[in-house]
């Protein structure tokens, strides 16, 4: 039988003054005139100035960030969401991927996107420009973070994680693997959800946290009658609190689509690991990025690395996926 989701999910094993738990009623939600203005937010333990050059703009950075929490130092990383575009190289990217193209110039990176959003970022300055809708937006800042915050060494990557006993599994996969789906998974067995899309490694003691937004699953998972709220026919649990603070990282899991009743959970190789977790992080084709990140991904993917297919049934996924997590103990 299923249980129901828990009111609030326990904290870390750090001392609670610095993992703390944030129920979605008291989010973070702030003003379009406070982004207009400036606000510093903390993002994995680095001031991150937030600003935006009108209203409308701060909107949707305010959307963006509104569990994210306040920072008590300075900024060490400006945002500027502006109408003006960034100027961008006359010469091919360097690369394009998902619709985005981008150019690789020493501590710079320049991103363009089909809608006209675009980035230029440094180690200590982010500008996204032209306008783009929210979901650009985030893509844009997620780009951009990335760059700026792997020189600190702290690696972002596209990733769920959850907790179990006194650490953290990082969660990888493509868009639509089932990431989402573990973490809920996760929350309905009881145990802290950091993250179901972006989390942060530090990589001087292996550890992990959550950047904080709702987290969202496919609609044919929750049993009530919520719309979706994205094309892809997904749900934003609002009422699900996250985790917060750093947690040992355990190992690494990978998801993926299944084609069984039950699903399955299976050791991997390090190397093959070691490859998903280079493929989560989007500064990856900077060779400089790659290099600080190339060591600190071996050593997660030593502690310990399984494959999760999910159950072929979805009215079967979520408790075959707490089963799963269940195994890994």
């Amino acid at each position: 039988m299923r249980t129901r989701l828990p009111d609030t999910i326990a904290g870390s094993m750090e001392k609670p003054m610095t993992s703390i738990q944030r129920d979605p009623s008291s989010a973070f939600v702030r003003s379009a005139a406070a982004i207009v203005s400036g606000v510093i937010v903390d993002i994995a333990g680095v001031a991150v100035l937030l600003r935006a050059d009108d209203h409308r703009r701060a909107a949707g950075v305010a959307r963006m960030a509104a569990r994210w929490p306040d920072a008590a130092s300075p900024a060490a990383i400006e945002v500027d969401v502006v109408g003006t575009p960034p100027s961008m190289p006359s010469h091919d990217p360097d690369e394009s991927f998902d619709g985005t193209e981008v150019w690789q110039h020493g501590d710079e990176v320049l991103a363009r996107l089909g809608d006209g959003g675009s980035l230029r970022a440094d180690l200590e300055h982010l500008t996204i420009g032209g306008d783009p809708a929210l979901p650009s937006l985030r893509w844009l800042f997620h780009l951009g973070i990335t760059h700026a915050l792997a020189a600190r060494g702290r690696f972002v990557l596209h990733a769920a994680a959850v907790a179990s006993g006194d650490g953290a599994w990082i969660v990888l996969g493509a868009s639509g693997a089932g990431k989402s789906t573990l973490a809920y998974a996760a929350a309905r067995r009881g145990d802290p959800v950091l993250s179901d899309d972006l989390v942060v490694v530090r990589g001087d003691d292996l550890s992990v946290t959550g950047i904080a937004r709702a987290p969202s699953v496919p609609s044919e998972l929750v049993a009530d009658e919520r719309r979706p709220t994205d094309w892809r026919g997904r749900v934003e649990l609002d009422e699900l609190a996250l985790a917060e603070g750093w947690w040992p990282v355990r190992g690494v899991v990978v998801v993926q689509h299944g084609d069984t009743p039950n699903g399955d959970l299976s050791p991997m190789a390090a190397t093959d690991a070691v490859e998903e977790l280079v493929a989560s992080f989007t500064a990856g084709a900077n060779p400089a990025q790659l290099h600080r990140f190339f060591g600190v991904a071996a050593s997660l993917a030593r502690r310990g690395a399984y494959r999760l297919s999910h159950a072929d049934d979805p009215s079967r996924r979520v408790d075959a996926a707490v089963a799963s997590l269940e195994r890994l103990g």
